[in-house]
């Protein structure tokens, strides 16, 4: 684990230290750095940016691209306290959990009730844990060897990763993939299950870090398209119909403030309509 960090963050000690000191957590350990750089006072770690340069995708909602420069490494939003863990302490966690929730409840009302709601956040951290492991397996899955319930059950992982309605993110790569075909081509040169273009991939590098080497490979396509999709949807405060209209047409040209144009384009329209309607399908 704490190689795995530093291999992310490029931080040796003496780097550490002094980025806790600057964000006012000195007593925090290594690993809640991430943690600590969500609510971090940015202005301040901002006037270490000739130290620290690099992207930080999620974490900093509408700040992100200030953050960009904080790291020398894209820390992924996945990279959560669990995301950090290897595989063996993330089953030495599981392992502890379980132990403490087949822990009788004590019998004064106040403690249980403090127990019980105790044991809900342990349970949905359990629950986290098996969804980590689940989604680690996808890592080294062969193109070829996916199945369409592998891509949408990837898909529901990481939409829940980062924030974003698991059903609109499966809506919308069906619609565009035509039934979550990772091969599919658009007689535009839209690649993969989320049809991404070629200047859309490098959009995706420069916003978030990720690179993606192969478009039509389910994990790299679904972890770049739904990183564009969630910036669209940050850029028009939540509104579905506008990121939508966005991600088909042309940012540029649907307005932040206001009800999308007019002149949208038909196949737009289509778009929209029918990924709501896909969307109602998996909710």
């Amino acid at each position: 684990m704490k190689s795995g960090l530093n291999k992310q963050l490029q931080l040796d000690d003496k780097k550490v230290k002094r980025l806790q000191k600057i964000v006012g957590a000195e007593e925090t350990g290594r690993y809640g750095l991430v943690t600590i750089l969500q609510v971090a006072n940015y202005q301040k770690v901002l006037k270490e940016k000739a130290r620290y340069t690099g992207t930080i995708d999620g974490f900093w909602g509408a700040k992100t691209e200030q953050a960009h420069k904080l790291l020398t490494k894209d820390i992924p939003v996945e990279m959560t306290k669990l995301g950090l863990m290897s595989d063996e302490q993330l089953k030495e966690r599981e392992k502890k959990i379980k132990e403490m929730l087949a822990k009788p409840l004590p019998a004064e009302a106040e403690a249980r009730a403090a127990a019980e709601e105790s044991n809900k956040v342990l349970q949905k951290e359990l629950i986290h844990i098996e969804e980590e492991f689940e989604y680690r397996q996808f890592a080294g899955k062969k193109s070829e060897d996916w199945t369409k319930e592998d891509i949408k059950r990837f898909i529901r992982l990481e939409a829940k990763r980062l924030g974003i309605d698991e059903s609109l993110a499966l809506g919308l790569s069906e619609w565009e993939s035509k039934g979550f075909n990772p091969k599919a081509v658009s007689g535009k040169g839209a690649m993969g299950l989320y049809q991404l273009m070629p200047i859309t991939v490098k959009e995706i590098k420069r916003i978030s870090g990720i690179e993606i080497v192969d478009p039509f490979d389910p994990r790299q396509n679904t972890r770049g398209g739904l990183r564009y999709l969630k910036r669209l949807l940050r850029r028009y405060k939540g509104d579905k119909v506008k990121a939508l209209a966005a991600w088909n047409w042309d940012l540029n040209k649907v307005p932040v403030e206001g009800k999308p144009p007019d002149d949208t384009p038909a196949q737009t329209k289509r778009l929209i309509e029918n990924v709501l309607k896909l969307r109602e399908k998996y909710r």
